[in-house]
């Protein structure tokens, strides 16, 4: 109960977070439009030779690009908190889920907070915040170039829209590198940790040039599938960034052509033009973090699986109530691991009494205490 109220109020602590970071970054967004009116200000008063009201124009955007500073500046504190709160809370999870169920691989756990969770930061936290604020960015731009000529501006948002279809064409094939990537490189991580852990052991059955060469090639296996991931991203934004450069071309063809026509002043589509910029670059950086929040579903998928473990008992032992002194019932229990190394053991134990388990190394005596004291599953029989 406890564990879901605090869950309950990090989630609401992260949306006031999220709500506060697109307040802010709306604010600095604003600079999408301020250079632009102020440069198409200056060429149309330059070409007036109207000096007087230009140096007015520049303190006035002076004081405008402290406000956006100043928001920009709190955006980035809001953005680093955000991230502090997840991540701190992720690890907690971890660290929680091994609480309940010690039986999971430690390397797993560990590979969890070490990895996972600074690219969880990474592809996802990183990639939410900075798609608010490139929508934010596009639409305030949007509505700036509108007003300046609805005709061209929204023929700047029809082609600026023509790179939005990449990430559909490559959602599959992102998200089943990532996938490959992910996998590759937690088994070439696990082996990696076991070789460290079990390094004298190995080296005294002389196998360490065998567990070598099994690592190089897991390790060649991660770097190239890592290689292809990236590369396939890599492809997804080379076409957008040449349909980018198609629809900035069209668009400024019409623009020269309304400016001939004198529909439009040089400053104004000047401004047009930069401002117009700034609704087709958030349009592809948008695409592009949202090919990085497709892309990490098999990301997101393992840190739902680490997070997710809720506690309870391996083996249901219950307390009985014995009608002698006896604490402690075993009937044929099989203990082990995997499979049972021990078979139909059946004793009991008296308050008080002592009793001795004896055996050579590695029979299974520290594997019935740990099952007695439910840290491990009991493959068979019962206890009491």
């Amino acid at each position: 109960m406890k564990n879901k109220q605090a869950n309950k109020s990090i989630r609401k602590v992260v949306v006031l977070r999220l709500i506060l970071i697109a307040i802010f970054g709306g604010i600095t967004a604003l600079d999408g439009i301020i250079s632009p009116i102020l440069i198409g200000k200056l060429m149309d008063n330059i070409s007036k030779k109207e000096f007087s009201t230009s140096f007015i124009l520049l303190v006035i955007f002076l004081l405008c690009f402290v406000l956006v500073n100043a928001s920009f500046w709190i955006w980035r504190l809001l953005s680093l908190n955000i991230r502090k709160i997840i991540n701190k809370w992720l690890r907690s999870q971890a660290v929680a889920s091994y609480n309940n169920h010690p039986q999971l691989q430690s390397s797993k756990i560990l590979n969890f907070i070490n990895v996972t969770i600074k690219q969880f930061e990474n592809q996802i936290i990183d990639s939410v915040i900075m798609l608010i604020y490139c929508i934010e960015q596009a639409v305030i731009t949007l509505f700036f170039v509108i007003k300046i000529n609805p005709i061209l501006g929204l023929t700047y948002l029809i082609l600026g829209f023509i790179p939005a279809v990449v990430p559909f064409v490559f959602k599959k094939w992102l998200s089943k590198s990532t996938d490959r990537w992910n996998k590759s490189y937690q088994l070439y991580s696990l082996h990696t940790t076991e070789y460290f852990n079990g390094f004298y052991t190995i080296k005294r059955f002389e196998s360490l040039l065998i567990f070598k060469d099994k690592l190089n090639n897991l390790l060649n296996d991660s770097e190239n599938k890592y290689y292809q991931m990236d590369a396939d991203k890599e492809h997804s934004r080379f076409v957008s960034n040449l349909l980018y450069s198609l629809s900035t071309i069209l668009s400024l063809g019409l623009g020269v052509y309304f400016v001939s026509i004198g529909q439009l002043t040089a400053g104004a589509l000047m401004s047009l033009y930069l401002a117009a910029d700034r609704v087709t670059s958030p349009i592809i950086s948008s695409i592009q973090f949202t090919n990085q929040l497709l892309s990490s579903r098999p990301l997101i998928a393992s840190c739902q699986k680490i997070i997710s473990t809720k506690e309870k008992q391996i083996n249901n032992i219950e307390p009985q109530k014995f009608t002698d002194k006896t604490v402690l019932k075993i009937d044929d229990g099989s203990f082990g691991y995997d499979k049972a190394i021990i078979h139909n053991l059946s004793f009991s134990a008296s308050s008080g009494e002592k009793i001795l388990i004896s055996g050579r190394s590695g029979i299974g005596k520290t594997t019935i205490v740990k099952t007695m004291l439910n840290e491990l599953k009991l493959l068979g029989g019962t206890i009491k």
